[in-house]
């Protein structure tokens, strides 16, 4: 319960995720909200856990959510009872609401939908699903040292209650986590350990799992073996029985496209292409609509249809910050080429190439320099 009816307990875990994900500064919000730098500093960090509730109000507007997202969990309770909040929390995985939410790419919202939720006293199971969730939605946002604080918590919860599927779950999230932080020998072998010793012939974790197993090996430079995986998760989801996860049908397709385009297979990568396309339609994957357009351009590219290049890519230019720097580069500098404006394309491309460590992308801009430099040559 708060202390007066004028606080409200700020969950400080959301308003860090909500600021980074609006790129708001401090000191501006600060002065919007007429509070000292230091207060909201304070309460950002969790030093400060209490704020007058018209501060609080003030700053939800700001950060354009509802007030009730940054507040914590017993502050919430308030509204709803421990019975309530469990039936709630039921919902959610009945309901399906995870793969709603995270087909919108609303990983903050998730998380804190799950945290107003989430009670010690709840099905074992259930509770090691919900921490699951939690792990996918910190990962999500690369926080990987969460993820895998909640990735073990689920891990533990399943092994002590012999559920293959929370620990699955579990294998699957600490392994994406290994791969983010660039250890693939170890997330591979993760992967691996659960699509033996704990899928059990249920075809969406092999699907899932398999599918992650591929994923690895395209880090790694092993496209056949990525190829093969993929294919074989694709297969698997296709055994679901019931409404498809084509969400996630719609990521390994993206993947089984990459993979071609690199090996220049130009009819397999297009055969992928539009399965990713029908499967981010089918599943409302937004992410996947967004990136539609970036992936046609990238394949006309490479088959050198300019015109059908400069149409795709400039669908995609509203969503361009959330390239890399070095991807924003040699994307425009392709752009400025298609333009026939060869000399500023070289310029950009030279410049991606200094700042690009992946040997495949660097593959690709030398390449691209090559073709640049011979259209000026000619």
């Amino acid at each position: 319960m708060n202390r007066a009816t004028n606080l409200v307990h700020l969950n400080h875990e959301f308003l860090k995720v909500r600021i980074k994900e609006l790129d708001l500064k401090l000191w501006w919000i600060a002065e919007q909200i007429k509070v000292d730098r230091k207060t909201l500093s304070r309460w950002v960090n969790g030093r400060v856990k209490w704020a007058q509730r018209v501060n609080a109000k003030s700053l939800a507007g700001i950060l354009e959510c509802p007030m009730e997202h940054m507040i914590h969990l017993d502050e919430i309770e308030e509204f709803a009872s421990s019975k309530e909040l469990g039936e709630a929390a039921k919902l959610m995985e009945q309901e399906k609401l995870f793969e709603l939410v995270s087909a919108k790419d609303k990983f903050p919202l998730l998380e804190s939908l799950i945290k107003a939720t989430i009670q010690s006293h709840l099905p074992q199971s259930l509770l090691g699903t919900l921490y699951n969730y939690l792990s996918v939605s910190k990962w999500q946002q690369s926080m990987c040292e969460d993820a895998l604080y909640f990735a073990e918590k689920a891990l533990k919860i399943g092994e002590a209650i012999g559920d293959p599927i929370v620990m699955s779950k579990a294998f699957m999230n600490k392994g994406i986590v290994l791969a983010k932080l660039d250890r693939l020998e170890e997330a591979l072998q993760v992967h691996e350990d659960n699509f033996y010793g704990y899928c059990h012939n249920i075809p969406m974790a092999q699907a899932t799992a398999m599918g992650n197993i591929g994923s690895v090996f395209w880090r790694l430079e092993r496209y056949t073996e990525a190829a093969d995986a993929h294919v074989k998760s694709l297969s698997f989801y296709q055994k679901v029985e019931g409404e498809k996860p084509f969400v996630a049908m719609a990521i390994s397709a993206q993947v089984l496209f990459l993979i071609y385009m690199a090996e220049k297979n130009f009819a397999k990568a297009k055969e992928y292409l539009d399965k990713f396309e029908e499967f981010s339609q089918l599943g409302e994957y937004t992410r996947g609509r967004k990136l539609f357009n970036l992936s046609r351009s990238e394949y006309y590219w490479a088959i050198q249809d300019l015109s059908k290049f400069e149409t795709f890519f400039s669908a995609y230019t509203d969503d361009m910050l959330n390239l890399s720097k070095e991807d924003y580069a040699l994307r425009t500098g392709r752009l400025y080429i298609a333009k026939n404006e060869v000399t500023e394309g070289l310029s950009i491309l030279k410049q991606a190439l200094e700042s690009h460590k992946d040997s495949y992308e660097r593959e690709r801009l030398e390449t691209e320099i090559q073709r640049a430099q011979l259209l000026i040559d000619s």
